[in-house]
């Protein structure tokens, strides 16, 4: 279920509550009533994002029942010179985890079985972030990742808060990691 459904029935669940509740809220108008019922909508989603970022990982590893991965002064356990740059998961989800370390651009899915997905920053070709007028309003967007990867040529880091800034430092990663390795970009005709 996508974000906006969640926030489509916890609307429903709003309007159904106040009309059960027997407070007498005619004297606002039909929009003043759709617009406070959107608003506490949004604040319920945004407030339930962050508890789920509160308990998502305990909750997480307790389920695992695993001790969680070691991030040491940003440095990740695969290698000693790979730098955890930045961490995120999807709006509202807690299984599945975004990194971006100065090699490469990792995806883990699930809770209890485990999928996991790395593309090279070196194959990355092109970074793109879409937003929609309603993720706009949660801060929220997707990140497309154009790469030479033969497994997976397109990346989408979904539903990620501050797309924006996410997106610039996935680029400013991908120009790192080709200078340090002496690549540069040809573009293909």
């Amino acid at each position: 279920m996508s974000v906006f459904d969640q926030r489509e029935r916890i609307k429903r669940r709003i309007w159904q509550a106040m009309a059960q509740s027997g407070v007498n809220i005619t004297s606002l108008s039909e929009d003043d009533q759709t617009q406070l019922v959107d608003s506490i909508a949004d604040n319920m989603v945004l407030e339930l994002d962050n508890l789920l970022t509160e308990v998502g990982t305990p909750v997480v590893q307790q389920a695992l029942s695993t001790p969680p991965p070691t991030v040491v002064l940003g440095i990740s356990d695969d290698d000693p010179n790979e730098r955890i740059i930045w961490e995120g998961r999807p709006f509202m989800s807690i299984a599945t985890q975004y990194t971006l370390t100065n090699e490469r651009i990792r995806v883990r899915n699930g809770l209890v079985s485990k999928a996991r997905e790395d593309v090279e920053l070196v194959r990355v070709q092109d970074v793109d972030f879409t937003q929609t007028i309603r993720e706009r309003v949660l801060n929220v967007g997707d990140i497309l990742i154009s790469s030479h990867d033969p497994t997976s040529p397109t990346l989408i880091l979904n539903d990620v808060a501050n797309p924006e800034d996410v997106h610039e430092l996935v680029r400013r990663a991908v120009l790192e990691a080709r200078k340090r390795h002496g690549l540069s970009y040809r573009e293909e005709m």
